[in-house]
């Protein structure tokens, strides 16, 4: 838990070692949205060689739907 006026830009740096610590993750992949990230946290990602992928949409034009068959019908994976 963090205090409420924590901004989550300054948190997942700590979670990521937690976790590591708590589970002995010896290598880990990082799934984020912007407001987990900073240019900071991705050089800090870099230095200690952790993967991620991040979620920034910098293009207000709307999403596609993608749906990809499964048992004979399409499933909506995502859409805005």
């Amino acid at each position: 838990m963090w205090p409420g006026n924590t901004v989550d830009v300054t948190t997942l740096l700590a979670v990521i070692e937690r976790l590591k610590t708590r589970f002995l993750i010896a290598r880990i992949g990082v799934v984020a949205d912007r407001g987990m990230i900073s240019a900071a946290t991705l050089a800090e990602l870099d230095a200690r060689n952790i993967g991620y992928i991040l979620g920034v949409i910098a293009d207000p034009a709307p999403f596609v739907p993608l749906s990809i068959p499964k048992a004979g019908r399409p499933r909506q994976l995502a859409s805005r």
